[in-house]
């Protein structure tokens, strides 16, 4: 309850010239800042996308400032293993290596970000997924998530979610 009963916002920094996809990233002054305003407006829980880059930044923001923020780390996990594996093995350790180095701020992991339903840009194979969602469940104490929305599970039983 200390932690899910708080004023929760999903965060991303990324200000105008910024972008993860051209790895320009928000700097650690501007993380503090927008931080700094989230919780003089009561924030005391994100929701961020990825662990890489900025995922960290956000962390260790948090902690060399010791501000009273927890976070719900995201893995940002892209495709199948077959087509993306280095990048989400990548985005994968980083989310463990920062949940189990900040476990008073890291509330819980979330393995990917709309990878299941049908108009995902990213889709994981649900089998694939279950792998990811088990293996972080092993390597962290967080609890795990995986954020979706809910259309596959309001699927007709047998039908296929198509990744």
């Amino acid at each position: 309850p200390a932690v899910w009963s708080r004023k929760a916002i999903s965060y991303s920094g990324y200000r105008a010239g910024q972008s993860p996809a051209d790895g320009v990233h928000p700097s650690r002054d501007q993380i503090l800042q927008d931080l700094t305003l989230l919780r003089e407006a009561g924030f005391g829980l994100i929701r961020l996308y990825g662990a890489q880059d900025h995922g960290r930044a956000v962390v260790e923001t948090i902690a060399a400032n010791g501000l009273d923020i927890r976070v719900l780390l995201g893995a940002y996990v892209a495709h199948a293993m077959e087509k993306n594996g280095e990048a989400n093995r990548r985005e994968l350790d980083a989310a463990i290596e920062i949940a189990n180095a900040h476990p008073d701020i890291v509330a819980a992991v979330s393995v990917g970000n709309e990878v299941l339903v049908s108009w995902s840009f990213v889709p994981v194979p649900p089998a694939e997924l279950a792998a990811h969602l088990a293996e972080v469940r092993a390597r962290v104490r967080q609890p795990i998530t995986v954020n979706d929305n809910w259309e596959p599970y309001a699927a007709a039983p047998g039908t296929a979610i198509a990744a």
